[in-house]
């Protein structure tokens, strides 16, 4: 008796192998909505023909719309449909088959819902009488200045960000706001707060290292693994007072080390603070041995 080889009916949790999905064109929208063409042009709509959802059609799902054109290999990345902006942002954002272009319009989505930047507008209407704020508890400028207090204070002290998830916690943050203060999940403080507090800071790192209170900058790079033995590669750059800024960490897992891929990867990071590059040597073996300097007056 042959098997039967009919698609199973259900709605998997995990995405499919990117592999075996099949790109679809998007459907005419009919509900009002405009197009959100940054979505449009970073996702595919696509279908997993071994699976059937409940409404007995294929399952659909969305992936990265990227592909490296010198290896021919395309992001893996899949999300389940609808498509939701920010979480697309959050990996747009460090894929490294999207466009420079794309990454910046990530880093922007991201950074417009940051805590800190609540914050600092909450904290301009205070005139020094932040009692008034705790009168509410839904009040929008407390609560903005409340999360931003506790995204500092999970990532100053690196503690586990599902710390806010546990009853010791929830005891007390309601013992200190006296019953006021709703912390985040721990889901929502990762994937929302700390990925837009991210981009923020690095949105604000940039501006510096592009104003004229920078004379120079040398950009490094240095290489390292984590505990489940994935490895990255670190990117910052220094200025004259010798103060170095974080600017990316890439993932480089089950890709060959070797001169090409840091210069590619260097070169990328650091393009948005870089407006001419004429005088940079764009051997990739010069590029390792000899740090890329940045002369800011040069033209």
């Amino acid at each position: 008796m042959e098997k039967d080889t009919a698609p199973i009916r259900k709605t998997p949790q995990t995405p499919p192998d990117a592999e075996i999905v099949v790109d679809r064109a998007s459907p005419p929208s009919n509900n009002g909505r405009n197009r959100d063409n940054w979505l449009e042009a970073v996702t595919q709509l696509c279908e997993d023909p071994n699976t059937i959802d409940y409404d007995g059609k294929p399952k659909l799902w969305c992936r990265c719309k990227s592909q490296d054109p010198s290896t021919g290999k395309r992001c893996a990345h899949l999300w389940s449909k609808p498509r939701n902006r920010d979480r697309t942002a959050r990996h747009i954002r460090v894929c490294r088959f999207q466009s420079i272009a794309h990454q910046e319009e990530a880093e922007r989505i991201l950074a417009e819902e940051a805590t800190g930047e609540k914050a600092d507008n909450a904290r301009a209407k205070e005139d020094g009488n932040i009692a008034d704020m705790w009168k509410k508890r839904s009040d929008a400028d407390y609560k903005a200045i409340a999360d931003h207090a506790v995204v500092k204070f999970i990532c100053r002290l690196g503690l586990a960000p599902y710390t806010v998830d546990s009853a010791a916690w929830a005891e007390f943050v309601c013992d200190l706001s006296a019953g006021r203060y709703e912390s985040m999940s721990g889901t929502s403080l990762t994937e929302k707060f700390i990925a837009g507090e991210a981009a923020r800071v690095r949105e604000k790192t940039i501006l510096y290292l592009k104003s004229d209170a920078v004379q120079y900058i040398t950009y490094g790079f240095d290489g390292g693994a984590t505990r489940r033995r994935r490895s990255f590669l670190t990117i910052h750059a220094t200025d004259q007072d010798r103060r170095a800024h974080f600017l990316a960490a890439e993932d480089t897992s089950g890709l060959a080390h070797t001169s090409e891929l840091y210069c590619e990867l260097v070169l990328k990071v650091s393009q948005p603070c870089i407006q001419v590059m004429t005088y940079m040597t764009h051997d990739p073996l010069m590029c390792v041995d000899n740090p890329p300097v940045h002369e800011k007056n040069w033209t």
